[in-house]
């Protein structure tokens, strides 16, 4: 069952070898370094979510950059591993994956404050623990997505419940899981902290009153933004160096955009290592798709 959820990301990782050309086709250039969001498509919205992070660090280090536009965290790897791409931001899950299957190294990392999983049910539902998931139903996320997928999967397998025995269903929105909830058409949802905060607060309080917060992950890691192995190390300190010593600066210029408003109250962080993600991988491996992390011959 997983492995069919995970199908079109498994197609793009495996099957489509060139699918960067897909993508659109980047000529070595001199006009500056590669940059892309693992899941955000178009040029509008890097612009508008990362462009003020991006003039401001081309102002702090001197480093040229340029957008590069990929349609989903798919794309996002294979542009990377190609050299379509020099720079990317990405999720723990991406991060991985990523780090699997081509040589990277992480400039920074995105800490985000109470960034965990949450899974809620209903007052009355019999559901009062995740144990009471087994051959019920429980709403996630996108495949991949660390925190409304792989993140509740551990959570149901610490509390001695495997994937198997819950019927997993994939939703194509936050607020379609979360109407499925409301409408008893599923006994549980799962998803990130702030975006079950948001639902929360936007509801009417007879619906707040209906709703229970059954369990919450352990923190999650952070996003990374990543360069390949092979950019230039002085290139990479320039742009470390910047980011770490005009910190504030690129929180507020990150938090300017209207997705990104998840990340404030982050930290940077120049101490992030590969380590840091093992409970990713550890999320991978509960999910039966360790093989995605089995380094590219």
């Amino acid at each position: 069952m997983h492995r069919s959820q995970f199908f079109l990301w498994i197609v793009g990782l495996f099957v489509l070898g060139v699918g960067v050309f897909w993508i659109s086709e980047r000529k070595e250039d001199s006009d500056g370094l590669a940059f892309a969001v693992a899941e955000l498509d178009g040029l509008e919205s890097l612009q508008r979510e990362f462009g003020q992070f991006r003039d401001l660090l081309v102002d702090k280090s001197g480093v040229p950059i340029k957008f590069y536009s990929v349609p989903n965290r798919v794309a996002a790897t294979e542009a990377l591993a190609a050299s379509q791409v020099d720079l990317l931001v990405a999720g723990p899950s991406e991060y991985v994956v990523i780090a699997a299957r081509t040589p990277v190294e992480i400039v920074v990392g995105l800490q985000r404050t109470e960034y965990y999983c949450v899974i809620v049910t209903k007052k009355n539902t019999e559901v009062h623990s995740l144990t009471d998931f087994v051959g019920r139903k429980l709403a996630l996320g996108d495949p991949g997505s660390t925190s409304k997928h792989l993140a509740p999967l551990l959570m149901l397998k610490q509390a001695g419940v495997m994937p198997s025995e819950v019927q997993l269903i994939h939703t194509s929105s936050v607020q379609m899981g979360w109407e499925a909830l409301l409408a008893g058409d599923v006994d549980g949802f799962a998803t990130t902290s702030d975006k079950y905060k948001s639902l929360l607060s936007k509801s009417s309080n007879e619906i707040q009153s209906e709703i229970r917060l059954l369990q919450r992950s352990d923190d999650l890691p952070g996003d990374v933004i990543l360069a390949r192995r092979d950019v230039n190390p002085d290139v990479l300190n320039r742009l470390r160096s910047a980011i770490m010593a005009n910190t504030p600066l690129f929180i507020d210029a990150i938090c300017t955009g209207v997705d990104n408003q998840k990340y404030i109250g982050m930290s940077l962080s120049d101490t992030i290592t590969d380590k840091d993600y093992d409970t990713t991988r550890e999320m991978f491996s509960v999910a039966d798709m360790s093989y995605l992390l089995t380094p590219k011959r």
